[in-house]
Protein backbone atom coordinates (compact mmCIF):
# COMPACT_ATOMS: atom_id res chain seq x y z
CA UNK A 1 0.00 0.00 0.00
CA UNK A 2 2.80 2.30 0.77
CA UNK A 3 4.53 1.82 -2.96
CA UNK A 4 1.11 2.74 -4.15
CA UNK A 5 0.67 5.43 -2.05
CA UNK A 6 3.77 6.72 -3.60
CA UNK A 7 3.25 6.31 -7.08
CA UNK A 8 -0.05 7.98 -6.68
CA UNK A 9 0.89 11.07 -4.49
CA UNK A 10 3.84 11.44 -7.04
CA UNK A 11 0.84 12.65 -9.39
CA UNK A 12 -0.16 16.04 -7.38
CA UNK A 13 -0.34 18.93 -9.25
CA UNK A 14 0.27 16.81 -12.31
CA UNK A 15 -1.62 18.50 -15.20
CA UNK A 16 -2.07 17.90 -18.90
CA UNK A 17 -1.61 20.02 -21.98
CA UNK A 18 -5.24 20.35 -22.99
CA UNK A 19 -7.24 20.57 -19.42
CA UNK A 20 -10.89 18.72 -20.01
CA UNK A 21 -12.77 15.36 -20.08
CA UNK A 22 -10.95 13.58 -23.29
CA UNK A 23 -8.36 11.81 -20.79
CA UNK A 24 -11.08 10.37 -18.44
CA UNK A 25 -13.13 9.47 -21.34
CA UNK A 26 -10.35 7.61 -22.48
CA UNK A 27 -9.78 5.80 -19.16
CA UNK A 28 -13.76 4.82 -18.89
CA UNK A 29 -13.64 3.39 -22.40
CA UNK A 30 -10.32 1.52 -21.33
CA UNK A 31 -12.19 -0.17 -18.38
CA UNK A 32 -15.36 -0.69 -20.36
CA UNK A 33 -17.11 2.43 -18.96
CA UNK A 34 -18.15 1.30 -15.66
CA UNK A 35 -19.65 4.44 -14.62
CA UNK A 36 -22.51 3.15 -16.86
CA UNK A 37 -23.09 -0.33 -14.31
CA UNK A 38 -24.97 2.01 -11.49
CA UNK A 39 -27.43 4.38 -11.13
CA UNK A 40 -25.58 7.96 -9.80
CA UNK A 41 -26.45 11.24 -8.20
CA UNK A 42 -24.05 13.94 -8.97
CA UNK A 43 -23.09 16.79 -6.59
CA UNK A 44 -21.90 19.94 -7.32
CA UNK A 45 -21.29 22.95 -5.43
CA UNK A 46 -18.79 25.74 -3.34
CA UNK A 47 -20.26 24.55 0.22
CA UNK A 48 -22.18 21.99 1.09
CA UNK A 49 -21.44 19.44 -1.43
CA UNK A 50 -19.90 16.71 0.67
CA UNK A 51 -21.77 16.93 3.56
CA UNK A 52 -24.94 16.89 1.52
CA UNK A 53 -23.72 13.57 -0.29
CA UNK A 54 -22.94 12.39 2.44
CA UNK A 55 -26.70 12.51 3.72
CA UNK A 56 -27.96 11.40 0.46
CA UNK A 57 -25.63 8.48 0.61
CA UNK A 58 -26.62 7.79 4.27
CA UNK A 59 -30.35 7.52 3.88
CA UNK A 60 -30.34 5.53 0.28
CA UNK A 61 -28.49 3.16 2.49
CA UNK A 62 -30.90 3.09 5.48
CA UNK A 63 -33.90 2.99 2.63
CA UNK A 64 -31.91 -1.05 1.82
CA UNK A 65 -29.84 0.48 -1.36
CA UNK A 66 -26.75 -0.50 -2.15
CA UNK A 67 -24.63 2.89 -2.30
CA UNK A 68 -21.53 3.97 -3.01
CA UNK A 69 -20.55 7.50 -1.98
CA UNK A 70 -17.27 8.91 -3.94
CA UNK A 71 -15.71 11.66 -2.13
CA UNK A 72 -12.93 14.49 -1.45
CA UNK A 73 -11.09 15.43 -0.25
CA UNK A 74 -9.90 13.39 2.47
CA UNK A 75 -9.35 13.92 6.45
CA UNK A 76 -6.68 11.07 7.17
CA UNK A 77 -6.40 8.14 4.92
CA UNK A 78 -7.56 8.24 0.76
CA UNK A 79 -9.97 5.32 1.30
CA UNK A 80 -12.11 7.51 2.81
CA UNK A 81 -12.91 8.68 -0.38
CA UNK A 82 -14.91 5.74 -2.12
CA UNK A 83 -16.88 3.73 0.44
CA UNK A 84 -20.08 1.40 0.13
CA UNK A 85 -22.85 1.78 2.38
CA UNK A 86 -20.00 3.61 5.09
CA UNK A 87 -17.49 1.24 4.72
CA UNK A 88 -14.15 2.24 3.20
CA UNK A 89 -12.45 1.10 -0.19
CA UNK A 90 -9.99 -2.45 1.57
CA UNK A 91 -6.38 -1.44 0.85
CA UNK A 92 -6.29 -4.84 -1.08
CA UNK A 93 -9.23 -3.60 -3.72
CA UNK A 94 -7.75 -0.57 -3.97
CA UNK A 95 -4.28 -1.92 -4.87
CA UNK A 96 -6.41 -4.04 -7.01
CA UNK A 97 -8.33 -1.19 -8.83
CA UNK A 98 -5.97 1.98 -8.95
CA UNK A 99 -4.36 1.66 -12.53
CA UNK A 100 -1.27 2.36 -13.62
CA UNK A 101 -2.43 4.57 -16.36
CA UNK A 102 -0.87 8.05 -17.17
CA UNK A 103 -3.77 10.52 -15.68
CA UNK A 104 -4.01 12.44 -12.75
CA UNK A 105 -4.20 11.34 -9.19
CA UNK A 106 -7.92 12.98 -8.91
CA UNK A 107 -8.85 11.17 -12.41
CA UNK A 108 -7.56 8.14 -11.27
CA UNK A 109 -9.34 7.91 -7.90
CA UNK A 110 -12.33 8.53 -9.89
CA UNK A 111 -12.28 6.07 -12.22
CA UNK A 112 -11.00 3.30 -9.09
CA UNK A 113 -14.48 4.08 -7.38
CA UNK A 114 -16.68 3.49 -10.71
CA UNK A 115 -14.71 0.44 -10.86
CA UNK A 116 -15.28 -0.15 -7.75
CA UNK A 117 -18.60 0.69 -7.80
CA UNK A 118 -19.43 -1.71 -10.87
CA UNK A 119 -17.68 -4.30 -9.52
CA UNK A 120 -19.81 -4.44 -6.07
CA UNK A 121 -23.00 -4.05 -8.18
CA UNK A 122 -24.14 -0.64 -6.33
CA UNK A 123 -27.87 0.93 -6.75
CA UNK A 124 -26.93 3.95 -6.60
CA UNK A 125 -23.36 5.80 -6.54
CA UNK A 126 -23.29 9.34 -4.49
CA UNK A 127 -20.39 11.54 -6.96
CA UNK A 128 -18.93 14.35 -5.59
CA UNK A 129 -17.54 16.64 -7.97
CA UNK A 130 -13.54 17.59 -7.10
CA UNK A 131 -13.35 21.20 -9.10
CA UNK A 132 -15.77 22.82 -10.64
CA UNK A 133 -18.21 20.74 -12.66
CA UNK A 134 -18.09 21.22 -16.51
CA UNK A 135 -14.84 19.67 -16.82
CA UNK A 136 -14.09 17.86 -13.52
CA UNK A 137 -13.21 14.22 -14.16
CA UNK A 138 -16.70 12.82 -12.80
CA UNK A 139 -18.54 14.88 -15.48
CA UNK A 140 -18.64 11.96 -17.58
CA UNK A 141 -21.58 10.37 -16.32
CA UNK A 142 -25.38 10.52 -16.76
CA UNK A 143 -27.25 10.70 -13.35
CA UNK A 144 -30.79 10.03 -12.93
CA UNK A 145 -30.30 13.48 -10.83
CA UNK A 146 -28.27 16.46 -10.24
CA UNK A 147 -27.57 18.75 -7.06
CA UNK A 148 -25.97 21.93 -6.99
CA UNK A 149 -25.41 22.89 -3.30
CA UNK A 150 -24.44 26.83 -3.58
CA UNK A 151 -22.11 29.05 -5.79
CA UNK A 152 -19.84 31.18 -3.97
CA UNK A 153 -15.62 32.62 -4.55
CA UNK A 154 -13.82 29.80 -4.21
CA UNK A 155 -10.58 28.16 -6.52
CA UNK A 156 -10.95 31.75 -8.43
CA UNK A 157 -7.85 31.35 -10.04
CA UNK A 158 -9.40 28.12 -11.97
CA UNK A 159 -13.05 28.53 -11.94
CA UNK A 160 -13.32 32.62 -12.44
CA UNK A 161 -13.03 35.60 -11.15
CA UNK A 162 -17.27 36.50 -10.90
CA UNK A 163 -19.86 34.35 -9.30
CA UNK A 164 -21.94 34.41 -12.72
CA UNK A 165 -18.69 32.27 -14.33
CA UNK A 166 -18.58 30.17 -10.67
CA UNK A 167 -22.11 29.19 -11.55
CA UNK A 168 -21.01 28.77 -15.17
CA UNK A 169 -18.99 26.43 -13.85
CA UNK A 170 -20.52 24.55 -11.64
CA UNK A 171 -24.03 24.30 -14.06
CA UNK A 172 -21.96 22.13 -16.51
CA UNK A 173 -22.76 19.14 -14.48
CA UNK A 174 -26.48 20.06 -15.66
CA UNK A 175 -27.73 16.99 -18.36
CA UNK A 176 -31.15 17.59 -20.40
CA UNK A 177 -33.92 15.64 -19.17
CA UNK A 178 -32.45 15.09 -16.04
CA UNK A 179 -33.96 16.91 -12.75
CA UNK A 180 -32.21 19.33 -10.87
CA UNK A 181 -31.90 20.45 -7.34
CA UNK A 182 -30.65 23.40 -6.27
CA UNK A 183 -29.41 24.64 -3.05
CA UNK A 184 -30.87 28.78 -1.78
CA UNK A 185 -27.25 29.95 -2.50
CA UNK A 186 -27.71 29.02 -5.97
CA UNK A 187 -27.37 33.07 -8.49
CA UNK A 188 -27.51 32.51 -11.78
CA UNK A 189 -29.29 29.48 -11.60
CA UNK A 190 -32.61 28.49 -12.04
CA UNK A 191 -34.68 25.20 -11.24
CA UNK A 192 -37.93 24.32 -10.79
CA UNK A 193 -36.76 22.37 -7.85
CA UNK A 194 -34.62 25.00 -5.93
CA UNK A 195 -34.85 25.34 -2.05
CA UNK A 196 -36.28 29.29 -1.28
CA UNK A 197 -36.07 29.36 2.56
CA UNK A 198 -32.76 30.46 3.70
CA UNK A 199 -31.60 28.58 7.19
CA UNK A 200 -29.05 29.96 9.76
CA UNK A 201 -26.46 27.08 9.66
CA UNK A 202 -25.32 24.92 6.71
CA UNK A 203 -26.19 21.58 8.39
CA UNK A 204 -30.04 22.64 7.96
CA UNK A 205 -29.48 23.94 4.42
CA UNK A 206 -27.72 20.58 3.43
CA UNK A 207 -30.50 18.74 4.93
CA UNK A 208 -32.91 20.43 3.14
CA UNK A 209 -30.94 20.02 0.12
CA UNK A 210 -30.70 16.25 1.12
CA UNK A 211 -34.38 15.83 1.44
CA UNK A 212 -35.62 17.55 -1.48
CA UNK A 213 -33.39 15.42 -3.70
CA UNK A 214 -34.26 11.76 -1.55
CA UNK A 215 -37.86 12.93 -2.35
CA UNK A 216 -37.13 13.28 -5.64
CA UNK A 217 -36.19 9.83 -5.75
CA UNK A 218 -39.11 8.95 -4.14
CA UNK A 219 -36.92 7.22 -0.97
CA UNK A 220 -39.37 6.85 2.02
CA UNK A 221 -39.84 9.48 4.56
CA UNK A 222 -38.43 7.56 7.83
CA UNK A 223 -34.52 6.90 5.61
CA UNK A 224 -34.65 10.34 4.88
CA UNK A 225 -35.26 11.56 8.03
CA UNK A 226 -32.06 9.12 9.07
CA UNK A 227 -30.08 9.81 6.49
CA UNK A 228 -30.46 13.57 7.40
CA UNK A 229 -29.72 13.14 10.69
CA UNK A 230 -26.08 12.28 9.56
CA UNK A 231 -23.20 14.62 9.31
CA UNK A 232 -19.42 13.55 7.89
CA UNK A 233 -16.93 14.32 10.22
CA UNK A 234 -15.32 17.77 10.82
CA UNK A 235 -18.55 19.31 10.07
CA UNK A 236 -19.53 21.04 13.00
CA UNK A 237 -17.83 17.70 14.78
CA UNK A 238 -17.79 18.38 18.44
CA UNK A 239 -15.42 16.76 21.03
CA UNK A 240 -14.78 16.84 24.59
CA UNK A 241 -11.22 17.36 25.68
CA UNK A 242 -9.45 18.46 28.95
CA UNK A 243 -12.41 19.76 30.01
CA UNK A 244 -13.36 21.87 27.21
CA UNK A 245 -15.07 21.45 24.22
CA UNK A 246 -13.31 21.07 20.77
CA UNK A 247 -14.67 22.11 17.63
CA UNK A 248 -13.96 20.89 14.14
CA UNK A 249 -15.21 21.97 10.66
CA UNK A 250 -13.91 22.30 7.75
CA UNK A 251 -14.85 25.93 6.67
CA UNK A 252 -12.26 27.16 4.28
CA UNK A 253 -13.69 30.10 2.49
CA UNK A 254 -15.09 33.00 3.21
CA UNK A 255 -18.59 32.30 2.81
CA UNK A 256 -18.66 28.99 4.62
CA UNK A 257 -16.39 30.72 7.60
CA UNK A 258 -18.92 33.65 7.93
CA UNK A 259 -21.92 30.93 7.94
CA UNK A 260 -19.93 29.20 10.27
CA UNK A 261 -19.05 31.76 12.74
CA UNK A 262 -22.44 33.31 13.10
CA UNK A 263 -23.52 29.03 13.78
CA UNK A 264 -21.56 29.22 16.88
CA UNK A 265 -23.63 30.48 19.95
CA UNK A 266 -22.36 31.12 22.11
CA UNK A 267 -19.33 32.00 20.30
CA UNK A 268 -16.08 29.74 21.07
CA UNK A 269 -13.31 31.05 23.46
CA UNK A 270 -10.45 30.75 21.10
CA UNK A 271 -9.71 29.61 17.19
CA UNK A 272 -7.17 27.62 15.48
CA UNK A 273 -6.87 27.78 11.65
CA UNK A 274 -4.88 27.11 8.59
CA UNK A 275 -5.41 28.24 4.90
CA UNK A 276 -4.12 26.44 1.64
CA UNK A 277 -2.85 29.74 -0.88
CA UNK A 278 -5.40 29.38 -3.27
CA UNK A 279 -8.11 30.64 -1.11
CA UNK A 280 -8.94 34.10 -0.53
CA UNK A 281 -6.65 34.78 2.02
CA UNK A 282 -7.83 38.54 2.39
CA UNK A 283 -11.43 38.09 2.68
CA UNK A 284 -11.17 35.11 5.40
CA UNK A 285 -8.32 37.30 7.40
CA UNK A 286 -10.96 39.81 7.47
CA UNK A 287 -13.59 38.25 8.98
CA UNK A 288 -11.00 36.47 11.15
CA UNK A 289 -9.54 40.22 12.42
CA UNK A 290 -13.10 40.94 13.20
CA UNK A 291 -13.12 38.43 16.14
CA UNK A 292 -12.07 39.46 19.44
CA UNK A 293 -11.03 35.58 20.45
CA UNK A 294 -7.46 34.72 21.02
CA UNK A 295 -5.76 32.93 17.49
CA UNK A 296 -3.48 30.52 16.53
CA UNK A 297 -2.25 30.12 13.05
CA UNK A 298 -0.87 26.61 11.78
CA UNK A 299 -0.01 25.09 8.60
CA UNK A 300 -1.54 21.80 7.06
CA UNK A 301 0.60 19.18 5.52
CA UNK A 302 -0.03 19.56 1.62
CA UNK A 303 2.14 21.83 -1.26
CA UNK A 304 -0.21 24.54 -1.26
CA UNK A 305 -0.27 25.59 2.48
CA UNK A 306 0.02 28.86 3.54
CA UNK A 307 2.71 29.34 5.70
CA UNK A 308 1.81 30.45 9.06
CA UNK A 309 3.77 33.41 9.31
CA UNK A 310 2.78 34.67 6.35
CA UNK A 311 -0.51 34.55 7.46
CA UNK A 312 0.09 36.01 11.15
CA UNK A 313 1.52 39.49 9.59
CA UNK A 314 -1.76 39.95 7.67
CA UNK A 315 -3.69 39.93 11.69
CA UNK A 316 -4.07 43.11 13.01
CA UNK A 317 -4.68 41.52 16.28
CA UNK A 318 -3.45 38.79 19.14
CA UNK A 319 -1.85 35.75 17.26
CA UNK A 320 0.26 32.36 18.07
CA UNK A 321 1.98 31.27 14.79
CA UNK A 322 2.92 27.93 15.08
CA UNK A 323 3.66 25.65 12.19
CA UNK A 324 3.11 22.44 13.43
CA UNK A 325 -0.25 21.41 13.48
CA UNK A 326 -0.13 19.42 17.17
CA UNK A 327 1.96 21.40 18.83
CA UNK A 328 -0.72 24.26 18.47
CA UNK A 329 -3.64 22.73 19.06
CA UNK A 330 -1.98 21.62 22.14
CA UNK A 331 -0.74 25.14 23.08
CA UNK A 332 -4.67 26.31 21.73
CA UNK A 333 -6.28 23.81 24.25
CA UNK A 334 -4.47 24.78 27.19
CA UNK A 335 -4.68 28.37 27.12
CA UNK A 336 -8.58 27.98 26.27
CA UNK A 337 -10.87 28.23 29.51
CA UNK A 338 -12.18 25.43 31.37
CA UNK A 339 -15.70 24.52 30.11
CA UNK A 340 -14.76 26.61 27.06
CA UNK A 341 -14.66 25.75 23.40
CA UNK A 342 -11.52 25.52 20.82
CA UNK A 343 -12.84 26.14 16.95
CA UNK A 344 -10.25 24.67 14.82
CA UNK A 345 -11.33 25.39 11.14
CA UNK A 346 -9.89 26.26 7.88
CA UNK A 347 -7.93 23.76 5.39
CA UNK A 348 -8.96 19.62 5.28
CA UNK A 349 -5.25 18.76 6.04
CA UNK A 350 -4.96 20.22 9.49
CA UNK A 351 -7.81 18.01 10.60
CA UNK A 352 -6.17 14.17 10.98
CA UNK A 353 -3.06 15.96 13.11
CA UNK A 354 -5.66 17.51 15.74
CA UNK A 355 -7.77 13.93 15.63
CA UNK A 356 -4.64 11.91 16.71
CA UNK A 357 -4.53 14.86 19.43
CA UNK A 358 -7.70 14.25 20.54
CA UNK A 359 -7.22 10.18 20.83
CA UNK A 360 -9.29 9.32 17.80
CA UNK A 361 -8.40 6.33 16.13
CA UNK A 362 -8.79 5.95 12.38
CA UNK A 363 -6.73 4.70 9.12
CA UNK A 364 -4.28 7.23 8.43
CA UNK A 365 -1.63 7.38 5.21
CA UNK A 366 1.60 6.65 6.06
CA UNK A 367 3.18 9.25 7.97
CA UNK A 368 6.07 10.41 5.67
CA UNK A 369 3.48 10.70 2.89
CA UNK A 370 1.36 13.25 4.75
CA UNK A 371 3.61 16.17 2.64
CA UNK A 372 2.26 15.00 -0.40
CA UNK A 373 -1.14 14.75 0.17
Amino acid sequence: MHETLSKLYALQGKKFEKYGLENMERLADYFGHPEKCFKSIHIAGTNGKGSTAYKIASALTNAGYKTGLFTSPHISCIRERIQIDGEMISEQQFMELLPDLSATIFELLTITAFRHFAKENVDYAVIETGLGGRLDATNIITPVLSVITSIARDHEHILGSSLKQIAQEKAGIIKPGVPLILGPNTPYLTSPLKIQDRFQTFDKENSAIAQMALTQLNIAPDAIQKGICSRPPCRMEVIAYKGRNVILDVAHNKAAIETLFKSLNPPPDTLLFALSETKDIDGVLDLINRKSQPVWVTEGANPRKMPCTSLAKRLNRNFHAIPDCRLAFEDAIDQTPLGGSLLCFGTFFIMSQIRLSLGIDEPLDPEDLNEKV
